[in-house]
């Protein structure tokens, strides 16, 4: 027996109702499933990365380590090696010697200056530690090259002519005594007073080689 299906058939439009409606859920099963494997891929690419970074961590982390037992190691090291001090105390040469230097004025120079530009240094508790040593005894070095006031007298007068006017200079522009001195040593900032008082005195001191020596033997000759 032959069946006509007729669109307004009530049998036709159930079997249509049903299969569209399957078809529908079927739509969105797979619409769903492609949703889920798109978020495994990114759940897995998630995962991929924090093990990565984890693993980057961990070789950093185990780099770094080696790395602090190395400076760790040559910093040990480092405390067996002892720079000679400046403790010789040697003041037959002071500039004292010389020429007058009123004792407010002597007050000054051991307080701001003598323990870089003298013979005899009073050594912090930290100068025990290295590198801080090799630090203090370069600077001292350096120091004592510009200018010792406990080997001043052994000089050219020319020479000593223009270290006392860099003294006056330098405490004029308040680049002597150094801020990273005084900001330790904070008995070594100078008041307007002692400032006047030194520079006073280091205009007597020129004033006295000018009186001993003719004036062109008080002249720097420049280098060429």
């Amino acid at each position: 027996m032959h069946y006509n299906w007729n669109a307004n058939d009530a049998d036709f439009a159930g079997f249509r109702g049903f299969f569209f409606n399957d078809i529908y859920f079927l739509n969105i099963i797979k619409k769903k499933s492609a949703r889920i494997r798109k978020i495994r891929v990114i759940r897995v690419s998630i995962y991929a990365i924090f093990e990565q970074i984890i693993l980057e961590s961990k070789s950093i982390y185990f780099l770094m380590k080696k790395v602090f037992y190395l400076l760790l190691g040559i910093f040990l090291l480092a405390q067996f090696y002892r720079p000679e001090r400046n403790l010789s105390g040697d003041t037959s040469q002071a500039i004292s010697k010389a020429f007058s230097v009123p004792d407010s004025v002597q007050t000054i120079l051991k307080t701001a200056c003598y323990d870089c530009h003298s013979n005899k240094t009073v050594y912090p508790w930290y100068n025990n530690v290295q590198p801080v040593a090799s630090w203090l005894a370069h600077h001292i070095d350096e120091a004592k090259h510009e200018i010792n006031f406990d080997e001043f007298a052994k000089k050219s007068p020319r020479w000593q002519n223009h270290k006392m006017e860099e003294v006056m200079e330098q405490i004029e522009h308040n680049e002597m005594p150094l801020s990273s001195y005084t900001l330790i040593h904070k008995e070594a900032v100078l008041s307007p007073a002692q400032k006047t008082l030194v520079i006073h005195w280091a205009k007597r001191v020129m004033d006295t080689l000018k009186a001993r020596n003719h004036p062109d033997s008080l002249i720097l000759k420049r280098r060429h």
